[in-house]
């Protein structure tokens, strides 16, 4: 082998190293391609995800707004329904938000009394006016009311402005008091040992 041979057979050497290197760099170059692409795509997507998000929460939003607006509606109808019975004030009913509910009544003088604020005679009538609006358009209605809290006048202002409010009820209401006095269309009866009862 002379000189001019193993010079060239160097030179192949080498370049056949060269040619694996550079093979070797476009794979790298390639996977990197790759990864570029892939990751462009999954910004593509994410992307598309956000806008599908924002799309969601909009009309996420109309619909609570569709749902506040139906519950508020039901809400005033109930508290108009329950005037009916409350001679004194009105019922305020909220669903709020996280879905608590908020049952009061504002007071003649315009306070807000949450329900557990009300006094014993005044939550009596409260949720008697309560199981009365949810009769709604009942047939046959009736209501029966525990009035053991209610002195002798309030107890006849509730009377009156139950039947009153409420033609074609049929209502019974139970009280160790006697109304101070009995108004028109209602009937008592009384109960007790002097009556045969016990």
């Amino acid at each position: 082998m002379n000189a001019d041979t193993s010079i060239l057979e160097s030179q192949v050497s080498g370049l056949d190293q060269r040619l694996r290197d550079l093979r070797g760099e476009l794979a790298l170059f390639q996977k990197a391609k790759g990864l570029d692409e892939a990751a462009e795509a999954e910004r593509t997507k994410a992307d598309e995800a956000r806008r599908a998000q924002g799309e969601v929460k909009a009309t996420l939003e109309g619909l609570k707004g569709q749902k506040a607006q139906a519950v508020a509606k039901t809400c005033k109808e109930l508290g108009e329904a329950m005037g009916h019975i409350l001679p004194d004030g009105a019922a305020v009913l909220r669903i709020e938000d996280d879905g608590s509910v908020f049952l009061g009544q504002k007071m003649a003088d315009g306070r807000l009394v949450p329900h557990a604020g009300l006094s014993g005679g005044q939550r009596v009538l409260y949720d008697a006016a309560l199981a009365n609006a949810l009769l709604g358009k009942a047939k046959h209605r009736l209501l029966i009311l525990e009035a053991a809290e209610l002195d002798p006048e309030r107890l006849t202002r509730a009377l009156e402005h139950m039947a009153a409010s409420n033609p074609g009820a049929s209502i019974v209401v139970n009280s160790c008091h006697a109304p101070a006095t009995v108004p028109a269309g209602w009937g008592v009866v009384e109960m007790g040992a002097e009556h045969g009862n016990a």
